[in-house]
């Protein structure tokens, strides 16, 4: 529900980076089904939008990231 326009460019790049380096996050987002396979982020907006940049940059290694529903 949080707008990615709400994160600043660089704070989400770094994280991206990040991302990537380790092979995912650390902590886990958190999610709510809202259908068969829709999903809504409940916490971890920042993480998500990280994730989402990383696999931009490199979509072999940010495929994928944990997260608890």
């Amino acid at each position: 529900n949080k707008p990615r326009s709400l994160f600043a460019d660089e704070e989400l790049e770094q994280a991206a980076q990040l991302i990537l380096e380790s092979e995912g996050v650390v902590n886990p987002i958190i999610v709510r089904r809202n259908g068969l396979q829709s999903y809504e982020v409940v916490d971890g907006d920042f993480e998500y939008y990280a994730a989402a940049r990383a696999r931009e940059i490199d979509p072999r290694k940010g495929e994928m990231i944990g997260v608890f529903i």
